[in-house]
């Protein structure tokens, strides 16, 4: 508790700031000046805290740990909630899991969007998490986006369905995937772009 104490005195002039393993509590003090943050293993990205502490954020990158479905679910109720009155409007650049892209549900636009499954080793436990994630795409209409694909995971071309109108610039890589690129589900998907 003594460094949430101190906090409000240290964030008056940070522009950046890089936090490990963090829990925030609700608190009335602002990090006005806070453009870059970077959160790494922070297990619940609650949106009613992170925007009253840091306003005017312009990217952040947010890391979690393993959280079930159900924790999923609640964070995202929360957060969409908040939402209905209160949007981070300056946030232009998003980097995150797609556990935590979902438990976000942004409402609000986002320029760049950089997403992953949290865990390529087990990314079977995150094929859950992507479906639905064209809606989350929708949403934040990114111009850019770099999104890692694995096999198995939900069609392609149903998860970036949403952002084609949008993008200038797509990075996709392909990890785990057994077809060549040349094959039929390669040159359709690359002819629907």
């Amino acid at each position: 508790n003594s460094s949430i104490l101190l906090f409000p005195n240290l964030c008056q002039n940070l522009e950046e700031v890089h936090l490990q393993c963090v829990t925030f509590v609700e608190t009335d003090v602002s990090c006005l000046n806070v453009k870059f943050l970077s959160l790494s293993r922070c297990s619940m990205p609650l949106l009613s805290i992170l925007v009253r502490l840091f306003p005017n954020l312009q990217v952040l990158s947010i890391t979690g740990e393993h959280s079930d479905a159900g924790d999923i679910e609640e964070v995202r109720r929360k957060n969409t909630e908040f939402q209905q009155h209160t949007q981070w409007r300056s946030l232009k650049s998003l980097i995150a899991s797609v556990e935590i892209l979902r438990m976000l549900n942004l409402q609000s636009e986002v320029d760049t969007v950089v997403t992953f499954p949290r865990n390529v080793m087990h990314a079977a436990d995150d094929f859950i998490v992507y479906r639905g994630m064209e809606a989350v795409f929708q949403r934040l209409k990114p111009r850019h986006l770099k999104f890692r694909y694995l096999q198995g995971m939900p069609s392609l071309a149903v998860i970036l369905s949403a952002s084609i109108g949008h993008l200038t610039t797509l990075t996709l890589t392909l990890d785990n995937v057994d077809y060549p690129l040349d094959s039929p589900a390669m040159v359709s998907f690359m002819f629907w772009l």
